[in-house]
């Protein structure tokens, strides 16, 4: 291409470049088109205004829905065990009580479900209680993620103890000792997380701690184990003050060492874990 075919070309180039920057401001400065614009953004903020409250919405009604389920779940043991004193010489309190059994689960199943839509929105207290109510039936698969979740959100030492010790158990019902044991552990640490100033309140939790911990190492024929922490929990009853609730421990550390002699009767040896 020879120099003035390309000057040529390159001022019609440039003559397009000015029509269309020219367009473009005029389209800009036409006050209907502004309205247009401004029009859709407002249409599009709506929209996401509108999906946020229906979110919020959603996750409100799952809550309700999740909390009433959690408070039967709460009434269901105490009911079972009304009916078991009330008919415990009777055929009847068996089926009441397997009739109660079959309701925990339904219950329970539908809660975990609820509460797996929007796990941020519920409290370390609700996540343990359906944990605690599908491990007692048996239906496990779930129980470790509302365990876990459940130490993961707690806000005080109470909730971080009860999820602990009830991860830890179930830990034990499954075999799993070792990793039963860290959990344990775990709960006995708490106050490295949750500092405690009430001694008496740390004391005592750390013998149910203690205590739990030797009744699942029972459960699992590890008497020489469970002999040990009992004789760890002992030496923290001793020390705590007279009173109904002391007392109340001591009829528990009384019924822990019955367990044990009776297993170790049966099992004369069995090793630590």
């Amino acid at each position: 291409m020879d120099d003035e075919n390309f000057e040529l070309l390159k001022s019609e180039v440039d003559s397009i470049k000015i029509q269309l920057a020219k367009e473009s401001g005029s389209w800009m400065s036409k006050p209907s088109n502004i309205m247009a614009l401004v029009a859709l953004l407002f249409s599009f903020g709506t929209t996401l205004v509108s999906a946020y409250n229906s979110y919020t919405q959603d996750i409100r009604e799952n809550r309700k829905e999740a909390r009433q389920l959690i408070q039967r779940l709460s009434k269901l043991p105490i009911e079972n065990f009304e009916l078991t004193e009330r008919y415990k010489e009777k055929g009847a309190g068996q089926a009441l009580s397997s009739m109660l059994n079959q309701e925990n689960i339904v219950v329970a199943i539908q809660a975990a479900e609820l509460i797996e839509r929007f796990p941020s929105s519920f409290s370390s207290s609700e996540l343990q209680a359906v944990g605690a109510a599908l491990a007692s039936s048996n239906i496990s698969h779930k129980v470790p993620m509302l365990y876990e979740q459940a130490i993961l959100k707690a806000e005080t030492s109470n909730d971080y103890l009860v999820a602990a010790r009830s991860f830890a158990a179930f830990l034990f019902t499954k075999g799993e000792i070792e990793k039963g044991n860290t959990f344990f552990q775990m709960a006995l640490d708490t106050w490295t997380k949750f500092p405690e100033e009430n001694i008496y309140f740390k004391n005592a939790s750390d013998f149910q701690t203690y205590f739990f911990w030797s009744g699942a190492q029972l459960s699992a024929n590890n008497v020489e184990k469970a002999t040990l922490l009992a004789g760890k929990a002992n030496s923290i009853l001793i020390q705590l003050p007279p009173g109904a609730f002391t007392d109340g421990l001591n009829n528990q550390f009384a019924e822990l060492n019955i367990n044990i002699d009776r297993v170790k009767n049966t099992h004369p040896r069995r090793g630590l874990q």
